[in-house]
């Protein structure tokens, strides 16, 4: 698990159209909240999508790696992406 602090988000992101059910989702927040501005409806997709796209490149010592021994953790604690043993890193494996 990689964690970004939000002052270490680049300026322009937008949604990861790779991700299925995208449509999904936005239909549903929009459903449910037909008086969220575009901003919040944005946010609340990342929060259900779990993912975003950077069009902008974020550096790798911005990137913090989840440690293998303390996955609940704070992420302001995980060591950074370039000070990190990878074999070390906690991976999360997703399910299709």
């Amino acid at each position: 698990m990689l964690a970004l602090h939000r002052t270490a988000l680049p300026e322009r992101v937008g949604i990861d159209w790779s991700f299925g059910d995208w449509r999904e989702y936005l239909g549903r927040i929009r459903q449910q909240n037909r008086e969220l501005e575009e901003g919040r409806v944005f946010v609340e997709l990342v929060r259900l999508l779990d993912t975003f796209a950077s069009y902008d490149g974020i550096a790798a010592k911005a990137l913090r790696v989840c440690p293998t021994g303390a996955p609940s953790s704070a992420p302001q604690n995980w060591p950074t992406l370039i000070d990190t043993d990878l074999a070390r890193a906690h991976v999360v494996e997703v399910k299709a």
